[in-house]
């Protein structure tokens, strides 16, 4: 039997209140979200006005009476198929199939299957949990991936695992966009970075699991000269690297030297927020896109009027965003962001290829006299024992560092870099050849990652 929502569609549909394709969306949202209220999804798009939905109401109330019967729920959509008999389950078991979603959702909430899947991946140290239709769910340890000895995940059980977790906003971004990124806050595992995207298998979700605590420079292994870089009180310190990397870890642990040492404002905007900090000595504003401000650019706007210290841009994406960036960094803050980019001179060719080419001279001397730092890093499975090995690349302010920008030779800093040693200062070659020398990654893990692929020929096969 139709639900009242279903019947609700079904006439605003026959009565012309709204589209073909109006009702098609509708449906589907229906099917994904069973238990919201359909008719205040209409007035809030603006598809129907209060006193259709009135009229509406009064018709599904009068037909479902009309119509009422015994027939039984429909079963419940998503029940994984079992992969053999060997399969052991992370989760708690997905209970009997003839439950209408509904009431399996209200006894056994789908959320504790994540949950569980979480701190199964926090206790064995894994960095990612991945639910993902046709295949068990997957964790990435020490930069590998493995699959659970648990059930294939079906179309509808990927979903159902999935949407159960987001709240009503939520589930109106992603039907729209279809995709989103958010963040958990889950007992005993801390805080998760969540990413569910509709591909062409169904919907699938990534999550990245977060440490309990921010954890300080001394305790990350990080060199002392990303201290130097807390101290200044004005310009710009990059943080880059691959999806993955540990880029908001490096950048949390500075930020929170800061919050430790000094009395500043700091002001974060991320999407999602991913650490928590505490104050300390500072005061500290975190705001996340889609729930805190529409975009990067409309935050520091923002954020350039709420009397910051030290702003930290989580993604420097799009040129609006750069400019803000860089001007908030030249008029005075202290503004520390995050690049795709592996390189120094990657980092300085992404900024300036982000401007129109009439622009971008002007935008090299402005960059010069504002950077103060770019730590670019990777992290490699270690050789020698469990565990993952940092390498960074490290460039610090400095007047040839400074010339070089200005007069556009990015070509330059590498050179400039290795001669730079007694700022702080080195290439990832020399940190790659560092962590091959200690026997903590192989020769070939090196070799894949190096600029200079012919000075790690010899080292490739070790």
């Amino acid at each position: 039997m139709a639900t009242d929502s279903q019947l609700l569609i079904d006439i605003a549909l026959r009565k012309g209140i709204v589209t073909p394709q109006q009702a098609a969306m509708l449906r589907e949202e229906l099917d994904m979200f069973p238990g919201q209220k359909i008719g205040n999804v209409m007035l809030k798009r603006q598809y129907i006005t209060p006193e259709q939905l009135m009229e509406l109401n009064a018709l599904v109330a009068h037909q479902s009476i009309s119509s009422m019967s015994s027939v039984k729920n429909p079963a419940l959509g998503g029940t994984a198929r079992r992969s053999g008999e060997s399969v052991s389950r992370v989760g708690r078991s997905a209970g009997p199939t003839g439950i209408s979603r509904l009431t399996m959702a209200r006894e056994i909430p789908v959320e504790r299957k994540i949950f569980d899947y979480i701190r199964f991946a926090v206790d064995k140290g894994c960095s990612d949990l991945h639910l993902s239709v046709g295949r068990p769910p997957y964790v990435r340890l020490n930069g590998e991936l493995h699959y659970l000895k648990d059930t294939v995940l079906t179309a509808e059980g990927c979903r159902d695992l999935n949407f159960e977790l987001l709240d009503e906003a939520q589930q109106e971004v992603i039907l729209q966009n279809r995709q989103l990124d958010f963040a958990l806050t889950v007992p005993g595992a801390s805080r998760v970075r969540g990413n569910i995207c509709h591909q062409r298998g169904g919907w699938e979700g990534a999550y990245r699991i977060l440490p309990n605590k921010i954890r300080s420079i001394e305790q990350l292994g990080l060199p002392p000269v990303l201290k130097s870089l807390t101290d200044y009180n004005e310009g710009l310190v990059l943080v880059t690297g691959a999806a993955g990397q540990g880029k908001n870890t490096t950048v949390a642990a500075m930020l929170d030297h800061i919050n430790q040492t000094r009395e500043d404002h700091i002001i974060t905007v991320e999407d999602p927020i991913e650490y928590i900090f505490e104050p300390a000595k500072c005061a500290i504003t975190q705001r996340e896109i889609g729930p805190h401000s529409q975009s990067f650019a409309a935050a520091l706007r923002s954020a350039l009027r709420q009397d910051p210290d030290v702003i930290f841009v989580g993604e420097m994406r799009d040129l609006e965003t750069i400019s803000i960036a860089i001007t908030a960094a030249e008029t005075g803050h202290l503004v520390f962001g995050t690049l795709h980019t592996n390189s120094a001179s990657r980092t300085i060719a992404r900024i300036m290829n982000a401007y129109p080419p009439g622009q971008r001279g002007q935008v090299c001397t402005i960059v010069a006299d504002c950077l103060r730092g770019i730590v670019s890093q990777q992290l490699i499975p270690r050789k020698d024992k469990k565990g993952i090995a940092l390498a960074q690349e490290i460039l610090t302010f400095n007047a040839g560092i400074a010339q070089a920008i200005k007069d556009g030779k990015t070509h330059q800093l590498t050179s400039l870099m290795q001669a730079g040693k007694k700022y702080g200062m080195k290439t990832m070659d020399e940190s790659l050849k560092e962590l091959v020398d200690k026997g903590a990654i192989s020769g070939r893990d090196a070799y894949l990652r190096t600029e200079n692929k012919s000075a790690f020929e010899s080292m490739r096969n070790n």
